[in-house]
């Protein structure tokens, strides 16, 4: 984990379930976490999770948040994107 106040490695280390993909948040407060069949954001921080996040979900590939942080990108393996 890196500090979401001065952006240096904490050397924390917190396991998560299995993934595909990771993008962090432009803030660096969030780390938003897909896998073959739901996406999550969690905590930068301390590894908690923040919320689970909704949408039919197909093998997420690929995570992007905007420029402002206020939307989640997700591209999925059947060629579909779904954006929270």
């Amino acid at each position: 984990y890196y500090s979401d106040r001065t952006g240096l490695p904490t050397g924390e280390e917190v396991a998560t379930a299995h993934s595909e993909c990771f993008a962090a948040s432009p803030d660096g407060r969030a780390v938003a976490r897909g896998d073959r069949s739901h996406a999550a954001l969690i905590s930068a921080h301390d590894g908690r999770a923040l919320r689970d996040l909704a949408g039919e979900v197909n093998g997420i590939t690929c995570l992007a948040f905007s420029p402002a942080g206020r939307y989640l990108a997700a591209g999925c393996r059947r060629g579909s994107v779904l954006i929270w």
